[in-house]
């Protein structure tokens, strides 16, 4: 009933946190943080009390504190939530969860913007970056251990600074609320390496757990920078920690083993499709101890609990076992030197068609029934573009069959003899026609900025690019790319740059020869014999740099060597447009004799480095 008078029009009061007040918006005084700050995802600074009256006869004046002040040693981050009003009432834990248990106290003194960073994790962060399925793990169990382990304290202020910081991008507000979280992040982000020092090689110690935590959430904070290199030396030092020792650390909480595989293998899998590296970071006994991506069998008759996220795990398993995942996609740039066998191929291709027939959740949802195979008799040339949408029940489900398809093509790209138009390469324009059509229904929907770190329908179309039937497809996967955005690792404009590059070389190629090169599928060329782009990760600079490749194979199609035709670099302006480009063309160099070799030489450090065991992160 106190605040009862607020409801009243045009009387205007000078009460409120400090955070609205210096905002100049009108804040709902929920308390101990108010409603509006926990909307924008800014740091409630609390309420200011009154003054006391000095006395009379000492005559000292009580200085100003604020509530938050003295509050802070006996309210938890999880106290912090509890509200009587429904929009933060979503925020208080179920009385099953670990965080709902007594917190331990405090291993060291903690100000006001921790607590909201550790807030903002487990409120935001945690929903937002991870599986509904290890949500528990992640938000809950993750958050409790936290107050009694630095390390992983100060990893998740880390995350959660970083996190509050893009959201604060994203969404314009104040510059400087912005920085303070990324700096803040920032210093929690070195503190947790001094940290992971000290604890990764203190002598006798057994429980890896808190570090391979620790790991994953730095590989979350450089993804959402939008850093793959240092995100991949984390995650790789998060892979080889965890084995089957970690699992007693785990005991009490045994989902724990389970959600640490599934998120590593995730992350993995994404960066393996950005950079290709062949070895997969979790080491091979932890792979036997718990199924790749830490799932069992689901293909068993016993299986349950099946959804699309299931599914989705399942698909992965499949295209992870496949040689190592980068020879299916990278093919001549991939470590390995011959190309897949026409009956490991086929073999992949029966898993996936044994995957996509035992997927029901993920097809279903589907607007329209979809073949097992594509129709090859259907004339390519009257296929529109753009292209009808298609549409299903959920994001995720419709990402997954774009997945399906996208490998479905390589594999079919792979097996074509590099004729015009034998079956096989028919069977490769349909799977990457239909994704187009996926693509059209996803932006349809909606596509905006956004820090999910996943695979997304911008990566897809980039690399279904080489295996566009035609100019025309080509230019509207350009088009559709540009509409995606930032997402997390994937930059749709970067991706769009890059391969708008390729029509820059291709007209050089043309004039520099002595016939036309304008097969049946206009100009796009052959499959076997396209440009194969490499972008690169991006540096501390703000320069995107891209080589190209041309493949070329031996007279068996056994073996096969890449020769690199031209190397690009620009700048992007806000809207993701190049700014300015500069080209260098080669005369069909190897790899070697060019800068590209750096980017092999860092991923064979990479995959050579020693177990991290003994080593700082």
């Amino acid at each position: 009933m106190e605040n009862s008078i607020l409801s009243y029009k045009g009387i205007r009061v000078k009460t409120g946190c400090l955070t609205c007040r210096k905002r100049r918006v009108k804040c709902d005084e929920l308390k101990p943080i108010c409603k509006r700050c926990i909307k924008a995802n800014v740091i409630c600074d609390g309420y200011q009390k009154k003054r006391s009256v000095p006395s009379p006869k000492l005559g000292i004046k009580t200085p100003p504190f604020t509530e938050a002040e003295t509050e802070s040693t006996s309210v938890s981050g999880i106290e912090l939530t509890a509200s009587s009003s429904p929009e933060s009432a979503r925020y208080i834990p179920s009385p099953r969860s670990p965080l709902s248990a007594p917190i331990p106290s405090s291993p060291r003194t903690r100000h006001r913007s921790e607590l909201a960073f550790y807030h903002h994790f487990v409120t935001s962060t945690a929903p937002r970056l991870f599986d509904l399925e290890h949500i528990t793990f992640w938000r809950d169990h993750v958050g409790s251990i936290a107050w009694g382990n630095d390390l992983v304290f100060e990893a998740i202020l880390a995350i959660g600074g970083i996190h509050q910081a893009y959201l604060l991008s994203a969404s314009e507000l104040t510059a400087e609320s912005m920085m303070q979280s990324r700096v803040s992040g920032l210093r929690s982000y070195g503190e947790t390496l001094r940290l992971m020092e000290s604890h990764t090689k203190k002598e006798g110690r057994t429980d890896m757990q808190p570090a391979i935590v620790a790991g994953v959430l730095l590989a979350y904070c450089e993804c959402i920078m939008n850093r793959i290199k240092p995100a991949a030396l984390h995650l790789k030092a998060a892979g080889q920690l965890l084995g089957p020792s970690t699992a007693p650390d785990l005991s009490s909480y045994p989902a724990g083993y389970k959600a640490l595989h599934a998120t590593i293998a995730k992350l993995d899998f994404l960066a393996q499709s950005i950079v290709p590296y062949s070895q997969p970071f979790i080491q091979k006994d932890s792979h036997e101890a718990c199924n790749y991506m830490g799932a069992f069998d689901s293909f068993s008759e016993g299986s349950v609990h099946r959804s699309v996220s299931s599914e989705r795990v399942e698909l992965v398993q499949i295209i992870s076992r496949f040689n190592h995942l980068d020879n299916i996609i990278w093919g001549p740039w991939s470590s390995k030197s011959s190309r897949p066998s026409s009956e490991a191929l086929s073999r992949f291709q029966m898993d996936l068609l044994y995957w996509r027939a035992n997927s029901p959740l993920t097809f279903d949802g589907c607007s329209e029934s979809l073949a097992i195979l594509p129709d090859c008799d259907e004339p390519l040339d009257e296929l529109p573009i753009p292209p009808e949408p298609l549409f299903f029940q959920s994001r995720y489900a419709a990402l997954s069959t774009a997945l399906y398809n996208n490998y479905m093509a390589c594999s079919f790209s792979m097996l074509s003899n590099g004729h015009d138009h034998d079956r096989n390469a028919l069977c490769a324009f349909h799977y990457v026609y239909q994704n187009l059509r996926i693509a059209e229904g996803l932006t349809a929907a909606t596509l905006q900025d956004s820090e999910n770190i996943d695979i997304n329908i911008s990566l897809l179309l980039y690399l279904s690019f080489r295996r566009c039937y035609s100019r025309e497809w080509q230019t509207w996967t350009i088009q559709k790319l540009r509409q995606c955005g930032q997402q997390g690792l994937l930059d749709g404009s970067a991706f769009a740059n890059t391969l708008e590059n390729i029509y820059h070389l291709q007209l050089r190629a043309e004039l520099q020869s002595n016939y036309a090169l304008k097969p049946a599928y206009n100009t796009t060329g052959l499959l076997h014999s396209r440009i194969l782009p490499l972008l690169q990760p991006k540096d501390e600079s703000d320069r995107w740099v891209a080589y190209y490749l041309r493949p070329t194979t031996s007279l068996d199609h056994e073996d096969m060597n890449l020769c690199v035709i031209g190397r690009a670099a620009w700048r992007q302006d806000k809207r993701g447009n190049m700014a300015s480009v500069q080209f260098d063309f080669y005369d069909d160099l190897a790899v070697a004799d060019v800068g590209v070799a750096s980017l092999r030489d860092w991923i064979q450090s990479l995959e050579a480095s020693p177990r991290l065991r003994d080593q700082s992160f």
